[in-house]
């Protein structure tokens, strides 16, 4: 899953190139499993297009991956949401759409895996925070509810952390923040 994961990096970061209207981002989170087993540090990598002022679309692939020794989790996710902004600046925003996530968890100890690839709702809720022509945006994302047999997750990836990407200056900015230099 590694290799895919580097595959679609390599080709969604050429993808879209400097003159789109697309801003591409790299996000850092904090990650786990829906039972808070498996922690760590995950990336999402994905881009972002303003329909309008206040409304966008988000495709995204986030990777999580943990080894315990004995016990591992590796999930990579693919989705698409629609994001609207709000509030006095248009900085605070809440995202919904749909994930297609593949996740898979070895157990080594009683030679066990559980492979699932599953088609599921997903979440975003953040702060867009600008600097110069950068824009940091700590955030909250979710993906879930899952449901199988005897097993109910309610979120089956949460994750909490930061994605940036720089604003194109083709685009419909947002207005700067207080005390910050002009775009």
């Amino acid at each position: 899953m590694k290799s895919v994961f580097l595959f679609l990096l390599i080709v969604f970061s050429g993808s879209l190139g400097a003159q789109s209207k697309w801003n591409n981002y790299l996000g850092f989170y904090f990650t786990g499993d829906a039972e808070m087993y498996y922690t760590g540090i995950s990336v999402q990598l994905g881009s972002e297009f303003h329909l309008k002022h206040h409304l966008s679309i988000s495709p995204y692939i986030h990777y999580f991956s943990n080894d315990k020794g004995d016990h591992s989790f590796e999930a990579l996710s693919a989705a698409v949401l629609l994001q609207w902004n709000f509030g006095k600046k248009k900085r605070l925003y809440v995202a919904s759409g749909l994930a297609f996530q593949r996740a898979v968890e070895e157990d080594n100890f009683y030679t066990d895996t559980i492979d699932r690839s599953i088609f599921l709702p997903a979440y975003r809720f953040g702060h867009e925070i600008p600097i110069n022509r950068t824009v940091l945006c700590p955030e909250i994302c979710l993906t879930g509810p899952y449901h199988s047999g005897h097993t109910t997750e309610l979120f089956t990836l949460p994750s909490i952390g930061i994605r940036l990407y720089r604003q194109k200056s083709n685009i419909d900015n947002l207005p700067p923040a207080e005390g910050s230099a002009h775009y």
